[in-house]
C-alpha cells in the first residue's frame, strides 16, 4: 500500500515546530431561550357604516374631479377649442368629472378594505375556473381512448 504523504513526509509535530494539538471536549453551554412573541395578523377590519366611507370617498373625490374638469375646460377656452360660456364647455365638465370620478372609483375599489376582499375572491375564481380547465383537459387526455 502506497503512502500518498510521501517516503520522507513527516508532520509539523514531527519537526517540532509546533505541538501535537491536544483533543479536549468543550462542554456545552446553556443558552436561554428568548420568550416568543405571537403576531396575530388578521384581516383589515373596516370601522363605521357604509355611508361613512361613501362620505369620506366623496370628501377625497370631490376636488381631485372638480379639479380635473375646471383645468380640461380652461385648457380648451384658452386653446379657442370651446367658447367660454357655452353648451359645449359645460359638456366637457361634465364628461371630464365624471371620468375622474369614475377612474377614482376603480382605484377606490382596489384599494380600500372592501374592494380588497372583493379583487380577492375575484382573482380566487379565476385560478379556480383555470384549475378546472386544466383538470378537464387533463381528464379528456387520459381517459380519450378509453
Amino acid at each position: 500500500m502506497s503512502n500518498h504523504k510521501g517516503r520522507h513526509y513527516k508532520t509539523a509535530a514531527e519537526l517540532g515546530h509546533f505541538p501535537a494539538a491536544k483533543i479536549t471536549r468543550i462542554e456545552p453551554a446553556y443558552i436561554e431561550p428568548e420568550p416568543q412573541q405571537i403576531v396575530q395578523h388578521g384581516k383589515p377590519t373596516v370601522q363605521g357604516s357604509h355611508t361613512d366611507r361613501a362620505i369620506g370617498f366623496r370628501i377625497a373625490l370631490m376636488p381631485l374631479s372638480t379639479g380635473f374638469s375646471l383645468s380640461a375646460v380652461i385648457s380648451l377656452i384658452a386653446l379657442g377649442v370651446v367658447p367660454a360660456f357655452s353648451m359645449a364647455a359645460l359638456a366637457v365638465m361634465f364628461v371630464t368629472f365624471s371620468i375622474t370620478w369614475l377612474g377614482g372609483y376603480i382605484v377606490n375599489q382596489f384599494v380600500s378594505p372592501d374592494g380588497v376582499g372583493l379583487a380577492s375572491e375575484y382573482w380566487r375564481h379565476l385560478r379556480l375556473k383555470d384549475n378546472q380547465k386544466f383538470m378537464q383537459d387533463e381528464f379528456k387526455e387520459r381517459y380519450r381512448n378509453e
